[in-house]
């Protein structure tokens, strides 16, 4: 509710003015005189109820502003536009001959009546008194339908021939539709507002900004007021395993009028399950002066293998609007049940991109509802109807499904429902990657997330193939261009990985029991896992020669999950390639009530034939 009074004339006997405080409180001036009632009825709230002239004191508009206005909603328009006045006197201003149009900048003079006042509705000194459609909330001082939209467009105040104040907004050609210069366009469901309250140099370019989110019948800038950026919420690494340390940042902003000392402002940052909220840590921000921000972080290690809502609360004392205070994001610790297996970002001219998708898990997996999303963010959605995948399935994912590896033999391909956004083909500047594959669940929970770089493939025209399934698709050593013959595996298992073999006698797993570093982009590397009972255990897991001297430390004293792995690549401690020999490895685990347990096994360095 803004801040519009309307003064019923009421007659009577034993002349008398009743205020009541319930109703100042909701910004209507109501005069009675008596107890007989000639006048109107009194009006609800925001019920466009004309009254007849409250006094005799001077109520010119003259002074009166737009303040606000939302043309573009977000979702769909139908009832929540609306237009904020203001009036910044010391006077009463009456309504009475003023009327409100609207204007089409695509063409001169195409301006539209929105609303204009006969009799005496009143803005009171200090007040905001809002125009808007039946949907806005709160309900509006005046409702009408109004017709707004995007730039190039405006709207003005106007009584007789005088303009009292005029908005334009977008990339305008005619001078007639804005003061000064116009407000830039703004990202749908923003609206643009003077800040602050009631700043009028005669330039809208200077005297607004976007407004999210929107403020209707309250100041569009606070004295003090800390937000967080929308959607600035991240995690360092973004599928963190169990007991690794995992970092979670966000945007902080003064939106407020007043600067905020260092300590004045902090961020909450909560780990939020179905039956906790555990606190993170509260980092402080740096000092602020209006419109600067900071980013603040917190480190953490995830102690479950699960999907969770990480949530950041900005607190600041006085802070006086707490609708931008809170975002939140989902966090994965461990990898979910479909993985990235492939991704041909680069193929020959007149071939299409794709991505492939391996069920990993041990049960079929519906990706009805499941998304997939580059690095811009913007999410495609996979299938809008059921889409099973058997455990150990694939699917590709294809930008054009005609133009991939007709002669491959592929029966899991399809085009996503939601469209293909086109994967980059070299590092961005300043980024150690091309581009992201990030893989959603049908609740938003990232099940996989690949931010390949341009180094990573060597065979031009070739796929990037992951080596283990059970590895982080993060690790560079996880992935290598195809040795396949077609220079990719669409729907087959990855020539650059070997059956994953049991060695005899131990607990390891080992992608291949032969390695030969050599650079090729074949058998260059080796990838170790193991299974334990329970999250919790503390690894130690290394390389040694054949006279027990230590190659190579994998895992020092690391906490692991239930599942764990580590890459050898043949080198040493110092990143030297090792010479062809046959080494052992040797793993050692404590658990959490002191049980022990160890293993070895045998991998061998060799060369490659004929070379």
């Amino acid at each position: 509710m803004g801040g519009g009074f309307l003064n019923l004339g009421l007659t009577g006997v034993a002349p008398r003015v009743l205020v009541p405080p319930v109703l100042v409180a909701t910004g209507f001036l109501l005069a009675f005189s008596g107890a007989g009632l000639a006048g109107p009825p009194i009006a609800a709230a925001g019920a466009n109820q004309a009254v007849p002239s409250r006094t005799a004191e001077d109520t010119s508009p003259e002074g009166l502003i737009i303040n606000e206005v939302l043309y573009d909603p977000e979702g769909p328009d139908d009832g929540l536009e609306f237009v904020e006045l203001y009036n910044p006197t010391d006077r009463t201003i009456s309504l009475n001959n003023v009327f409100l149009e609207t204007g089409n900048g695509a063409g001169a003079g195409d301006w539209s009546l929105g609303v204009e006042w006969t009799d005496h509705v009143f803005v009171e000194p200090g007040s905001f008194f809002v125009v808007g459609e039946s949907a806005v909330i709160p309900r509006p001082d005046w409702v009408s339908d109004l017709d707004l939209q995007n730039g190039p467009d405006a709207c003005k105040l106007q009584i007789g021939e005088t303009i009292l104040d005029l908005v334009g907004w977008g990339a305008h050609t005619y001078p007639e539709y804005y003061e000064g210069a116009p407000c830039e366009d703004v990202a749908s469901g923003f609206s643009v507002g003077r800040a602050p309250d009631g700043a009028d140099s005669q330039d809208n370019s200077a005297d607004f900004r976007p407004v999210s989110p929107p403020t209707p019948g309250r100041r569009n800038q606070c004295e003090v007021d800390v937000g967080l950026v929308a959607a600035s919420l991240s995690v360092s690494p973004a599928l963190p395993a169990a007991y690794e340390q995992a970092t979670a940042s966000v945007e902080v902003k003064n939106l407020g009028l007043v600067e905020l000392s260092h300590g004045e402002c902090a961020v909450q940052f909560f780990d939020v399950s179905e039956s906790s909220r555990t606190l993170l840590g509260i980092p402080v921000a740096e000092a602020l002066a209006p419109g600067q921000s900071a980013k603040v972080s917190v480190s953490w290690r995830p102690v479950v293998e699960v999907c969770q809502r990480l949530e950041a609360v900005a607190v600041a004392e006085g802070d006086e609007n707490s609708a931008n205070d809170t975002t939140w994001t989902t966090v994965r610790s461990g990898g979910g049940q479909m993985v990235v297996s492939e991704i041909m970002y680069a193929p020959a001219s007149g071939a299409s991109e794709w991505v492939e998708l391996l069920n990993a898990s041990e049960s079929a997996v519906d990706l009805k509802g499941w998304t997939i999303e580059d690095s811009s963010k913007k999410k495609s959605a996979i299938a809008r109807l059921s889409l099973p995948v058997p455990a150990g399935g694939y699917v590709v994912l294809a930008q054009d499904r005609d133009q991939v590896a007709p002669d491959s033999g592929c029966a899991g391909l399809l085009e996503p429902d939601g469209g293909w956004s086109s994967l980059n083909n070299y590092n961005q500047a300043g980024e150690d990657y091309a581009d992201v594959v990030c893989l959603r669940d049908s609740s938003g929970c990232a099940s996989d997330y690949v931010a390949y770089s341009d180094e990573w493939c060597t065979r031009a025209g070739s796929s990037l193939e992951r080596v283990s399934a059970s590895v982080s698709g993060s690790q560079a050593v996880n992935w290598a261009s195809s040795a396949a013959p077609l220079g990719a595996t669409p729907c087959g298992r990855n020539s650059v990985t070997e059956i994953a073999e049991r060695a005899r006698g131990t607990d390891i797993t080992m992608s291949s029991r032969v390695i030969s570093p050599d650079g090729d982009g074949a058998d260059d590397r080796v990838v170790f896992s193991f299974t334990l009972p329970s999250p919790g255990f503390r690894a130690d897991f290394a390389v040694y020669d054949a006279d027990g001297r230590l190659v190579r430390k994998l895992l020092d004293q690391k906490k692991v999950g239930t599942v764990a792995q580590a890459v050898w690549d043949g080198t040493d401690e110092e990143a030297k390639r090792v010479p062809p020999a046959m080494y052992v490895v040797h793993l050692e685990v404590l658990g959490p009530a002191g049980e022990r347990d160890a293993s070895r096994a045998t991998v061998v360095v060799a060369p490659r034939r004929g070379k």
